[in-house]
């Protein structure tokens, strides 16, 4: 089981709750001033997978389990 943390700015272009199950998810993020695609991560989440103060926080945490 693997547990990926990721740390930065997030800005959401599509809704979270509304296409985290079965679709993937247009997340980019801004970690260490470098912009990461977070796609093909959150279309790979499961029914395990945590999502924490995604919504009106600029930092937040987000773990993975898979």
């Amino acid at each position: 089981m693997k547990h990926i943390l990721i740390s930065g700015t997030i800005h959401i272009q599509t809704d979270v709750y509304q296409k985290v199950e079965g679709e993937h998810v247009s997340i980019s993020t801004n970690i260490g001033g470098m912009g990461y695609e977070l796609v093909k991560v959150f279309k790979k989440i499961n029914q395990n997978a945590t999502l924490l103060s995604l919504i009106g926080k600029d930092e937040y945490s987000h773990q993975i389990m898979s």
